[in-house]
């Protein structure tokens, strides 16, 4: 889920101004929702499946007295499986939280709630978490840098994505807060188009048969992919656009013909990853090579 940009930062400052962090990202503001949850928005209902599995009964444990008062903790989590740009730091937990706000502006508004102040069991578990992820990030105590997104994978792992603005020393910003924002989205995007460049989205595989392409993709690149994320097929010379992207069909129905549109397997994978953005999802073609691609593939050739 990508939080507000400028929510989760350290070292950085506006030149004559506050614009401080506020450790949290409203997920159920929209007055057309009456401030119920948005969950149309890529990484909420993923977000708040995780807090549900890894959630907490016994508040008791739970300090988060050095922050705001005008916030109602309805949901706290407690994960131990902690990644930072999907690197795993070890040996780490944090505390996320499902906040209802209670302010005069901002009355039932809801929040995920991310305090670097959290407490527990007296102990600052989500500060040291962080300490952690600066040190992997290989910033000094003095750096800059950000969290843009926070989201939840295999509903047990913590994931954060952070980009470094300066790892030497703090950040001072003429202008606006607004403007700084967009100078740091600029930042993510670039960040996001290396990783698309450094991990192209086709990857083919070659070899002679029975050099293992098909067993380095299941046990390596696959290994560690939900089965339900997986979706596969083998080009054979009679396969064509058909029988991989899909086709109407008659389907008789009350004594009448129509036409129904049956997809196959590319189809299937597109909708969905449409329908999970913050998951990865995989189609692999067997025997690529066997097949008439441009009878196969048709217009996708485009893309």
């Amino acid at each position: 889920m990508n939080i507000d940009i400028t929510s989760f930062f350290f070292n950085s400052r506006i030149e004559n101004g506050t614009a401080t962090a506020a450790w949290g990202t409203s997920i159920g503001q929209s007055k057309s929702k009456n401030c119920r949850i948005e969950d149309d928005k890529p990484g909420v209902m993923e977000i708040l499946t995780g807090m549900l599995y890894k959630s907490i009964s016994d508040k008791g444990h739970i300090d988060i007295s050095a922050g705001s008062r005008n916030r109602e903790i309805l949901l706290c989590s407690l994960f131990d499986k902690i990644y930072i740009n999907s690197q795993r730091i070890t040996d780490q937990s944090f505390l996320l939280f499902l906040v209802r706000e209670k302010s005069k502006s901002h009355d039932g508004r809801l929040l995920i709630s991310y305090p670097p102040y959290a407490l527990y069991d007296k102990t600052p578990i989500n500060q040291n978490a962080i300490e952690k992820i600066r040190q992997h990030l290989g910033c000094n105590s003095s750096g800059c840098w950000f969290v843009y997104d926070i989201s939840i994978k295999n509903q047990d792992e913590l994931h954060f994505s952070a980009i470094v603005v300066d790892k030497d020393k703090p950040k001072v910003y003429q202008g606006t807060s607004k403007e700084r924002s967009e100078e740091w989205a600029k930042l993510v995007g670039t960040a996001q188009h290396i990783i698309l460049q450094n991990n192209p989205i086709q990857t083919i595989y070659f070899g002679s048969p029975g050099t293992g392409k098909s067993f380095h993709i299941k046990n390596y690149i696959l290994s560690d992919v939900k089965e339900e994320n997986i979706f596969r097929t083998t080009f054979h010379p009679d396969s064509d656009y058909a029988s991989f992207v899909g086709t109407y069909k008659p389907v008789i129905k009350d004594d009448s013909i129509s036409y129904e549109f049956e997809p196959q397997v590319f189809t299937e994978a597109y909708i969905k990853a449409w329908q999970h953005p913050e998951e990865h999802f995989y189609l692999v073609i067997e025997e690529i090579n066997r097949g008439n691609c441009a009878q196969i593939f048709g217009d996708l050739f485009q893309l």
